[in-house]
């Protein structure tokens, strides 16, 4: 499977028109990919190509228009070319060596700082210039990460790309899905939907993500469909003896780990347990029950009851959102949907494109699970309002409570590279899993949210807060 571009390293290639950005795409890939002109402005809009650069491993570069671009659809590019500061990793700032520093490179760098990207600035052109242009450099500027190349001749190429690897060897921690939550020799289940939203011949991205990492782990992987999943036996006769037993502060203690991690069972028996009896019985033979099980969001609820509670229950929407993003801002954010009102807009975000359908999960399925859970939150309201009246007519006192059907919130909707930069008329936002999406993006999107105080949750969260298993579903994570 190619790696998806949401899990690589993001270059971005930045500086003026003209300076041999394209070229210098051209010369790191080893190909005529970017078009190449002599005209300034050739590049319009970002160009992303992917490749393996070693030792760093799977890369995507992003060619950007010149900084400096002018008239009016001139600073529509130079606004694209900013907004790539959100997604880039690491970024590589090409001067013209004809001209030297300019103070929109200067800029391009208090940028780079400020956003707390690492950059290396390359001066291209040095075949023109045989003698590099020192007295261009400030005295206290560039010079620990600068070089010249040519991307004309090549020059230079080969040690920019090794400048690359040197500067991101560390330069990426991997958040784990799911490897951090298992054992080899774990069994871990996959409850995989297939109706028509699902793509054809194929499970989506972070289906196959988890699948691979539980395979990476050794961990053994059952996959089925809701409508199968009934039929996989759990083994609940550890549960109810650890329910029988002696010790209630022990067991409540061995619950937990049982929860969050079966395997870990035996050994916390063996070290904690003081009722012999459940030894006995339990540390001869390794439990049954998966370590984990790992649905669709959609059918949540489902899945939610037909697993014995002592087994440790997610979704692959709220994995995505703890390896992409902040999961503790996600889950606080989800409590705003108990406070929906008419009049809010929420804002649905997805981070791929795709053709709707019927039963679409953004514009259909959520909207819908929405509105009924603000029709029950009604519904609750309105009993301890009846409650409340009851007792003020007692004291004598008039009340008057009509009851409530639920907010019908408005609802806005985008998809792929967009995101409002004005967040401030929503009252929610639901993202999706952001698989298509880098950490960095997702969480600049995530702050962008907390700094205009607008809650952001994830869909897989929102649902199990609606169908109310929120906290079993984030239980394994200690949020």
């Amino acid at each position: 499977m190619k790696t998806p571009r949401g899990e690589r390293l993001h270059i971005g290639i930045f500086g003026k028109r003209n300076a041999g950005k394209s070229s210098l795409l051209n010369a790191l890939i080893g190909q005529n990919f970017a078009v190449v002109s002599a005209e300034k402005g050739t590049t319009t809009d970002p160009v992303y190509k992917s490749m393996e650069l070693l030792p760093v491993g799977p890369v995507v570069f992003i060619d950007t228009a010149g900084i400096d671009d002018s008239g009016e659809v001139g600073e529509l590019r130079i606004k694209k070319t900013r907004n790539i500061l959100r997604k880039v990793d690491f970024a590589i700032l090409v001067i013209d060596a004809t001209e030297g520093i300019t103070a929109e490179d200067t800029e391009l760098r208090r940028e780079f700082e400020a956003s707390g990207i690492n950059f290396l600035t390359v001066y291209n052109k040095a075949d023109i210039v045989p003698d590099s242009p020192e007295v261009s450099l400030p005295r206290h500027d560039f010079r620990a990460h600068t070089l010249y190349a040519s991307a004309k001749t090549g020059a230079g190429i080969n040690e920019l790309k090794e400048k690359i690897a040197e500067m991101n060897a560390t330069a990426r921690e991997e958040s784990p899905l799911v490897s951090d939550l298992i054992s080899p020799g774990d069994t871990v289940v996959l409850v995989v939907p297939i109706d028509d939203a699902a793509p054809k011949g194929r499970i989506i991205l972070p289906q196959q993500q988890v699948l691979r990492e539980i395979l990476d782990v050794g961990a053994i992987a059952i996959v089925c469909r809701e409508t199968e999943y009934p039929a996989i036996p759990f083994d609940v006769s550890i549960a109810n003896d650890l329910e029988n037993s002696e010790g209630e502060a022990e067991n409540r203690g061995l619950q937990r780990v049982f929860r969050r991690r079966p395997n870990g069972l035996l050994k916390y028996v063996r070290d904690n347990l003081r009722d012999e009896k459940c030894v006995e019985s339990h540390t001869h033979t390794p439990p049954r029950n998966p370590a984990l099980v790992i649905t669709d969001s959609q059918v949540f609820r489902q899945i939610a009851a037909a697993t014995p509670p002592e087994i440790p229950l997610t979704s692959f929407s709220i994995l995505m959102a703890r390896r992409k993003g902040a999961l503790a801002e996600a889950v606080r954010g989800a409590h705003a949907l108990d406070k929906i009102a008419n009049g809010d807009t929420i804002l649905i975000a997805e981070a791929c494109t795709h053709h709707r359908q019927c039963g679409d999960i953004a514009t259909v399925k959520l909207p819908r699970l929405i509105e009924a859970h603000s029709a029950r939150q009604a519904r609750i309201e309105h009993r301890g309002h009846m409650s409340a009246s009851a007792h003020s007519l007692e004291a004598g006192c008039s009340f008057v409570c009509n009851e409530k059907t639920g907010a019908r919130p408005a609802y806005e909707f985008t998809s792929g590279g967009e995101f409002p930069e004005d967040l401030s008329k929503y009252s929610l936002i639901i993202h999706c899993g952001a698989c298509m999406l880098n950490r960095r993006e997702m969480l600049f999107r995530q702050n962008a949210a907390v700094q205009a105080g607008v809650p952001i949750t994830n869909f897989g969260i929102a649902i199990s807060c609606m169908t109310g298993i929120l906290e079993r579903a984030v239980e394994c994570f200690e949020v």
